[in-house]
């Protein structure tokens, strides 16, 4: 394992010298940008506002006992930007465009300091290697992917079940259903009988299964979980949201640039 601070080092550097490849350009070319859309930045923002598979909504639909999802992102067009970027690098385990938009003071914990070192130390991301093995991979696919708002014209948080959980419901006590025509089954088996089918339900957390049961290539626990109407059955961890699971939030720096300031989960 390297020492941390050539880690450190090496980010810095790779930062300075990474000049080449398509990857590098099309960042460029996001983090670069004006704060107003020329036509080039506009085509950019065209190109892959359309290309989003199945979107999530801008405004968010309000009714007792749901929370339905929202993403706002788009509403940003630099923002929408920068956070494709980071997207696509954590689809590659890109840990060097990660950290060039890290917040160097960013928040990874509720007890130990705030900070790279500790937010490196933390996430197993000492050496490249070791990276490419990090849960955070996994972590920000899921946030990053799950919506979020604009909490003032500076500041994104995600995902959008923990940025609009309502505050009359206990966080610590209650789930969100992340989904439509999500299978409320009888049993933690993928075989059981289907009790119903849910769409975005505020649910109460009854227990969580300590095997990990993967179904499409995924691999989650199953969640008992009791309905509004007192009907309990199990969901699958897939389309299960914790207001108090991992969440994100970003900020936009004085020089335009948007970073990765928190990324904790708890309370």
């Amino acid at each position: 394992m390297k020492p941390l601070f050539l880690i450190l080092t090496c980010f810095v550097v790779f930062s300075a010298c990474r000049n080449s490849g398509g990857d590098a350009q099309a960042e460029d070319e996001i983090r670069d940008a004006a704060p107003v859309m020329n036509d080039s930045l506009r085509a950019v923002y065209s190109r892959e506002l359309s290309r989003q598979k199945d979107p999530l909504p801008l405004t968010q639909v309000r009714e007792a006992g749901k929370l339905y999802p929202v993403d706002q992102a788009p509403k940003d067009s630099l923002f929408f930007l920068f956070r494709k970027m980071l997207i696509d690098a954590v689809n590659r385990k890109d840990i060097f465009t990660l950290m060039k938009n890290v917040d160097p003071g960013i928040k990874y914990s509720f007890g130990d300091p705030e900070g790279l070192a500790g937010f490196i130390k933390t996430w197993g991301l000492t050496s490249p290697e070791e990276a490419q093995q990090s849960e955070i991979w996994k972590v920000l696919d899921h946030v990053l992917n799950q919506g979020g708002i604009f909490t003032s014209s500076q500041e994104f948080v995600a995902p959008y079940y923990f940025a609009t959980w309502p505050d009359e419901v206990d966080a610590f006590e209650y789930l969100a259903v992340i989904g439509g025509g999500v299978r409320l089954r009888e049993s933690g088996t993928v075989n059981s009988k289907i009790l119903k089918t849910i769409s975005y339900d505020i649910v109460k957390s009854l227990e969580r299964s300590e095997n990990i049961d993967t179904i499409g290539g995924q691999g989650f626990p199953w969640y008992k979980v009791k309905m509004a109407d007192e009907l309990e059955g199990y969901v699958f961890g897939q389309f299960i949201g914790s207001p108090i699971g991992f969440r994100a939030g970003f900020r936009k720096e004085h020089d335009k640039q948007w970073k990765l300031v928190f990324l904790v989960a708890g309370d």
